[in-house]
């Protein structure tokens, strides 16, 4: 472990010249504030970088406002993710969120596991889609926004608020 402004022997820098969105959650340690490091960060962070598992996603199965397809869609990506052993806890901020000072590496795996659920939303949309989504910094930020786009008007409204009603 380096001291402020030293560089270290380990593969844990997570800077942004290593190509990887940040989201600081937490804030920054002070000068007077002495940082401990977890020990077993860098050989088992508390979060582990996760492989998105894919099968095989027709083309016409791509999210279209046009299709009407959100619900088999949304339904379907939701699998995909729980399958990806629980990457969808991405879309809802449930997933655990290291501070990035005392556990680098897993911070840096929980914005890789962020990125990959925000990249394969993105390859799962159409280009009407993508356009929407274009300013989305985050899986969630993404979600939220289609989620908003597709369940907030018409038919599919009214099909939600009967499902509610009959819940009640």
């Amino acid at each position: 472990m380096a001291g402020p402004g030293g560089s270290s022997s380990s593969n844990t820098n997570s800077g942004p010249s290593d190509g990887v969105r940040s989201r600081g959650t937490h804030p920054p340690a002070t000068s007077d504030t002495a940082v401990t490091v977890v020990v077993t960060d860098a050989t088992h962070p508390s979060v582990q970088a996760i492989l998105i598992l894919d099968s095989v996603w027709a083309d016409e199965a791509l999210l279209s406002k046009t299709q009407n397809n959100w619900n088999s869609w949304k339904a379907r990506m939701l699998d995909m993710l729980i399958l990806s052993k629980g990457l969808k806890s991405y879309l809802d901020n449930s997933a655990y969120s290291p501070d990035p000072e005392t556990e680098p590496c897993a911070m840096r795996n929980h914005i890789l596991n962020d990125n990959s659920v925000h990249a394969y939303i993105r390859t799962k949309l159409t280009k009407e889609e993508l356009l929407h989504v274009k300013s989305c910094t985050s899986a969630k930020m993404m979600w939220d926004t289609l989620k908003d786009r597709h369940e907030k008007q018409g038919p599919i409204l009214q099909i939600l608020l009967i499902q509610e009603a009959l819940t009640i």
